[in-house]
């Protein structure tokens, strides 16, 4: 019984550590929710094993229930989707799966009777291999590296799957076809070398896929900033150049005012007056300026009057000096202000309004905006992208939630009555 329970609980060890080693996922923000989840969960698993359920042996369809409840602990403790934590669960089944076959071979040349010995050593061996990779090389490798397209998740588990299909059949062949124990042998290192170089060949593309779209990506974004800066500049060339023609003509518009006083012509100094102002805002109104630099540079980009014809409105000011450096300030303000734009440039009356307070402590960033359609959020409080190209379009405010969090921030997305609310807390 002892070794049953020990069985049981090194193989979900097992299934979660060479999850976290191979995809180095984020482990979730637990809310109260989740905790609770994962407490029943967990008694459950203890107290089905201390009844004496080997869920090993006990099988769904072709897959053990050690599978299923590993795929219930991913995704209760790791950030990811239900589909993209199922198919990447899949995969390291899979791969553990291989790996176990491996190992079994070489244990089954040493004729262990007790098959309970041998899954415990096998389990017990790969679980320690993983915490040696991850001491060794795994934490230099990215957080969250392997992020791809479901139909690539699903390419990806196909690929193991026809290779779990081949190691399984050649397996088999040296095992019993082969009657030769030194042919035997050397068929297994061949067998156990190649499974290995083949899973390590395909992580390593896969591994390189994912960065090399991600930084395709991170440039476009900078290409953006990049263009973003230079039209603010150009802006504030342009606001410039008519502030100093306006200080050349003050002293004749002294003179006229000095005219219309001394022969008491109040209505014409009145016009006057509102000519003046009419100008200065005119000067005022042609950028916005919230007080920081760069986070005006991208309010004034994507609000340009050229840009959009929708209702602007900016109230409050950002410190010039904060303590979020300005990459991640510029993605964060340019990633939110685009989706307005392009949210509220598809409604009748458009409207956007960005409202900045900053605090002692906070900076609290809305963002508003009006839109059509029903909204949809998954379960992070994320809205779900509609636009076609997914996987280019996904990336934004999962970048914006990722940025504010690596910050100590915190963020709020809603929607009601046909406006669409952004929320950012950043630390001053």
């Amino acid at each position: 019984m002892f070794l049953v329970m020990l069985d049981n609980a090194t193989t979900i060890l097992e299934l979660m550590s060479i999850f976290y080693l191979l995809f180095r996922q984020k482990f979730r923000k637990m809310g109260k929710k989740h905790i609770i989840a994962a407490i029943f969960l967990l008694a459950g698993f203890i107290t089905g094993i201390a009844a004496g359920l080997d869920f090993n042996n006990i099988l769904i369809g072709p897959a053990s229930t050690a599978l299923f409840i590993s795929i219930l602990f991913t995704l209760l403790l790791f950030d990811v989707r239900l589909s993209e934590g199922i198919l990447m669960c899949l995969a390291n089944w899979m791969i553990v799966s291989i790996a176990e076959g491996v190992l079994y071979s070489i244990v089954g040349a040493y004729d262990m009777q007790n098959e309970l010995v041998v899954n415990l050593v096998v389990s017990g061996a790969l679980v320690i291999f993983a915490l040696l990779i991850y001491i060794t090389i795994g934490r230099r490798f990215e957080t969250g590296a392997f992020r791809m397209t479901i139909g690539m998740w699903i390419v990806f588990d196909l690929i193991l799957l026809v290779l779990i299909m081949m190691t399984s059949f050649f397996m088999f062949l040296i095992v019993y076809q082969i009657q030769d124990n030194r042919i035997e042998l050397v068929g297994r290192v061949l067998l156990s070398v190649s499974s290995f170089a083949i899973i390590l060949l395909l992580f390593v593309f896969v591994y390189y896929y994912s960065s090399a779209c991600e930084f395709r990506i991170r440039e476009e974004m900078l290409d953006d900033q990049i263009e973003q800066q230079r039209e603010y500049y150009q802006l504030l060339l342009s606001k410039e150049e008519e502030t100093r023609k306006f200080r050349h003509d003050i002293i004749a518009d002294l003179v006229g005012l000095l005219h219309y006083c001394d022969k008491g012509e109040y209505a014409q100094l009145k016009q006057y007056l509102e000519e003046m102002a009419g100008a200065i805002s005119g000067i005022s109104s042609k950028t916005y300026d919230v007080g920081n630099e760069l986070a005006s540079a991208m309010i004034n980009y994507y609000l340009n009057p050229e840009k959009t014809d929708c209702e602007v409105e900016v109230i409050g000011m950002i410190p010039d000096k904060i303590s979020v450096n300005d990459r991640d300030l510029g993605i964060i303000l340019s990633n939110i202000v685009r989706n307005a734009v392009g949210a509220a440039g598809n409604t009748r009356d458009g409207h956007i309004q960005v409202k900045i307070s900053t605090g002692k402590k906070y900076i609290n960033i809305i963002i508003k905006n009006t839109f059509d359609g029903d909204l949809l959020f998954d379960k992070n409080g994320i809205p779900v992208t509609t636009k076609a190209q997914k996987r280019e379009h996904g990336f934004g405010l999962q970048n914006v939630t990722e940025l504010v969090k690596k910050n100590n921030g915190e963020y709020n997305f809603t929607s009601m009555d046909g406006i669409f609310s952004a929320e950012i807390y950043l630390p001053v």
